[in-house]
């Protein structure tokens, strides 16, 4: 499974990665702070899933552009702001996350990914590490 996640925040990406590759094994993913860039790499490689963050220029466009033309499978909106889930949900989004984004909640998000397909290779799904601090 290849998962995409975009957000402003370097710090907040790494975290999101550092979640996903200790919790999925066999996932790659790939980091992206800008979404003109994420559109390119949509073109070449289409991921499984995409985590949009949705305080950045753009990126209810780019959520639109992405689900209307079924670029992607999956997007999951992430916000701070709960008003982009009635948005999302128009748009046919697969998941919404709100901030503060836990390990636990993006392993329920991918649990859920996990049961609307089945990907080769992405059975076992494991759990991840209890946060400390």
């Amino acid at each position: 499974m290849t998962v995409y996640l975009v957000d402003l925040d370097y710090d907040t990406l790494k975290g999101y990665e550092t979640v996903l590759l200790s919790g999925f094994p066999g996932i790659r993913v790939q980091c992206f702070t800008c979404i003109e860039r994420l559109l390119q790499a949509v073109e070449t490689k289409k991921p499984d899933a995409v985590f949009l963050e949705m305080e950045q220029p753009d990126s209810a466009s780019a959520a639109q552009l992405l689900t209307q033309n079924k670029k992607v499978r999956n997007v999951i909106m992430v916000s701070q702001n709960d008003s982009y889930a009635l948005i999302g949900a128009r748009m046919g989004i697969s998941g919404y996350l709100l901030k503060p984004v836990t390990a636990e909640k993006i392993a329920m998000q991918m649990n859920h990914l996990r049961q609307s397909f089945s990907f080769g290779g992405f059975c076992s799904v494991a759990r991840p590490k209890a946060e400390t601090g």
